[in-house]
């Protein structure tokens, strides 16, 4: 079981509402930072703010990161423009 925080674009979106559930259901234990509450999010902040991430890190004992801001949106958009 590993502990994993979910990033800011990833609690709340339509990534988060499906990854979430199935990362707990393989007993992993998701943990939402994002700039904005919801149901995924554990604590509210910012992935810019240093002292939040490092907190997080020992607070949860975090083991991965999931990060799926703008970056990771671009490239899947290239990869699925690539295969149609």
């Amino acid at each position: 079981m590993w502990s994993i925080a979910l990033t800011s674009r990833i609690c709340n979106g339509w990534l988060g509402r499906l990854l979430a559930p199935r990362l707990r259901a393989a007993g992993h234990v998701p943990i939402g930072l994002d700039v904005a509450p919801g149901a995924n999010t554990h604590l509210v902040g910012s992935v810019a703010d240093r002292a939040v991430v490092e907190r997080t890190f020992t607070d949860y004992g975090i083991e991965a990161v999931v990060q799926w801001g703008k970056r990771g949106q671009a490239a899947a958009a290239r990869r699925s423009e690539n295969r149609g």
